[in-house]
């Protein structure tokens, strides 16, 4: 019999006090498909970190990007962490690749403000430390201008396929309107007119429902949904 392409014996991870992985013994041969199946934390994720000689890169990444437990969460599916845990993975998952440039990608989308502002600082804190070791640049791609002010020191404004200009973060104001640069007192007047078309809009809608009689409300009935049917 030939030997195992992989041969894991008595393979023990313990974080703290807990046991993660416990006597594990595995062998797999060339060319073969093997499947490792489990209930969530049952050590699979573990198992296989430890192979790749991971573990303590992965746990001490969370650590970083400031998730708790992270011995725990290593295992974690997707699911059974919150928005913001999972884009802390995210980025503690980019990281393990020691990148000269980082990529994100709306990063502090669907969030709420105050995980967002979290996340942004945890870039800022990351990018920092990674510029002094290796030099890392990160290219921000969003459309919140807060975060843009916040966190960019310069900016790249596209425009129908193309870069319509690159400047400063602090030399140009960015108009929520329609992405051109402004000065300040046309982005300050672009804002007010759309603030007032919001509430022109909004007093028309209330108007609106004020001048429907009371028997277009009482004819909406409710029709209760039906069953659905089985799948074969």
């Amino acid at each position: 019999m030939t030997e195992p392409l992989l041969s894991i014996k008595d393979l023990r991870v313990r974080f703290g006090d807990t046991l993660a992985v416990d006597g594990v013994n595995l062998d797999i041969r060339a060319g073969e498909r093997v499947a490792l199946v489990g209930e969530s934390g049952s050590g699979k994720s573990v198992t296989a970190l430890s192979i790749l000689r991971l573990v303590r890169d992965a746990v001490a990444l969370l650590a970083r990007t400031g998730i708790t437990e992270p011995e725990r969460r290593v295992d974690s599916y997707p699911h059974q962490l919150s928005g913001g845990q999972r884009q802390r993975v995210m980025i503690a998952m980019a990281l393990a690749c020691r990148p000269r440039l980082l990529l994100a990608d709306e990063p502090t989308t669907a969030l709420d403000v105050t995980i967002r502002t979290q996340i942004v600082e945890l870039l800022l804190e990351l990018q920092r430390d990674e510029a002094e070791k290796c030099g890392m640049a990160v290219l921000l791609i969003t459309h919140d201008l807060n975060l843009v002010r916040r966190f960019a020191e310069r900016v790249a404004v596209m425009e129908k396929g193309a870069l319509v200009e690159s400047n400063t973060t602090s030399d140009f104001r960015l108009v929520p309107a329609s992405v051109h640069a402004a000065p300040v007192g046309e982005q300050a007047e672009a804002q007010r007119a759309a603030s007032a078309a919001d509430r022109t809009d909004a007093a028309r809608r209330r108007a609106n429902l004020r001048r429907l009689p009371d028997a277009a409300f009482r004819s909406v009935r409710l029709v209760p949904a039906r069953p659905l049917q089985g799948r074969r």
